[in-house]
């Protein structure tokens, strides 16, 4: 006697994407995994998105929304987690889409190792344009299942969304994302879910679409307001770390990623800005993580930045700037040596 499908409940913010939201709940809509429920959280758009949610709920009893006003997309994910009923749970960005049987596959996979979290790799889509984002440097032909260690340092490496994932209920607990923060805070609910993680299996296929070009890339620019969010987001996973909640060596990891990030950052702000608020409070969070990191750091440009940051902020944005010029110039020179051979 076959067992019914579990319900597997996949969450979406929904706020002002009215060009991109059809295209998102039809590939909801296409999935072939049987028993499914779509949670539309419309976070109080201004736009045709509130009618296009209620339009496939009207039309599909696989769908229900949620309207409110205007919180955040991390209070819209928590109201979607508040009524979601699955088993099983998934996250969505509605300006993405994914695989018809993106669905069915992370459930076979998540059911045939008996793991905690099936992650898939990613399809990017740009002005038009579809290429791969391979999530982990060694690539895979086939399914890859991972103990905590090594599966916490992926899930919480250079790639930590929550979008290619599909969850055990179980390992969220009561889990829920941080309203105060503004950039990181899907670091931080991952970190809590691997609270509880014994196993991840994680798959070659890129499965879902993640549209970039809407996206306002914090890492990529300089210094701003959220940057702080992320050092203070480094430094509570490193407390759980210390509490024995998450590995140490997967928190070292990460925050080594999170402070060259922030580096980098440094790096691109102008020198007039450096006294501003946010470069100030950001290098004053920057330097919490350094007290961590001048001994526990693996990486050694990490481990001599930190040092330099703890020793002097202006030393520091001295040091990161010179680096950078450097770091122009040896791509300049090897280009160099490339064109005369």
């Amino acid at each position: 006697m076959n067992l019914p499908a579990p319900l597997i409940s996949i969450v979406v913010p929904v706020y002002n994407v009215d060009p991109y939201l059809d295209r998102c709940l039809t590939s909801l809509a296409n999935q072939t995994y049987p028993h499914l429920e779509c949670v539309l959280v419309d976070d109080g758009s201004t736009d045709r998105s509130p009618e296009i949610c209620d339009k496939y709920s009207l039309h599909d009893d696989r769908f229900r929304v949620v309207h409110q006003k205007n919180t955040g997309v991390s209070a819209a994910r928590n109201a979607g987690l508040n009524v979601a009923r699955g088993e099983y749970i998934s996250f969505v960005d509605a300006d993405d889409w994914i695989e018809p049987s993106m669905v069915a596959i992370m459930f076979n996979a998540i059911s045939s190792f008996d793991t905690d979290i099936a992650v898939c790799d990613v399809y990017t889509y740009d002005k038009g344009k579809v290429t791969i984002r391979y999530n982990f440097k060694t690539r895979h032909e086939n399914p890859q299942v991972l103990a905590r260690l090594d599966a916490t340092s992926r899930i919480l490496g250079s790639n930590a969304v929550i979008w290619n994932k599909l969850f055990k209920r179980r390992i969220i607990s009561d889990a829920h994302f941080d309203t105060r923060v503004q950039y990181g805070e899907d670091l931080l609910f991952l970190a809590h879910c691997c609270e509880n993680l014994d196993t991840a299996v994680f798959l070659p296929q890129p499965l879902y679409y993640y549209h970039i070009s809407r996206d306002g890339n914090v890492v990529s620019g300089p210094v701003s307001p959220k940057s702080g969010d992320l050092a203070r987001v480094g430094s509570r996973i490193y407390i759980k770390a210390r509490q024995g909640a998450v590995p140490l060596e997967a928190a070292v990891r990460r925050n080594q990623i999170i402070f060259m990030e922030l580096s980098s950052m440094f790096m691109r702000t102008p020198l007039r800005k450096l006294r501003s608020i946010e470069c100030r409070e950001c290098a004053a969070e920057l330097a919490k993580l350094a007290t961590f990191l001048r001994t526990e750091a693996t990486n050694r440009k990490c481990r001599i930045f930190s040092r330099v940051l703890l020793v002097s902020a202006t030393a520091y944005h001295i040091f990161v700037k010179l680096d950078m010029i450097a770091s122009v110039f040896r791509s300049r020179l090897s280009r160099s040596k490339i064109e005369r051979h």
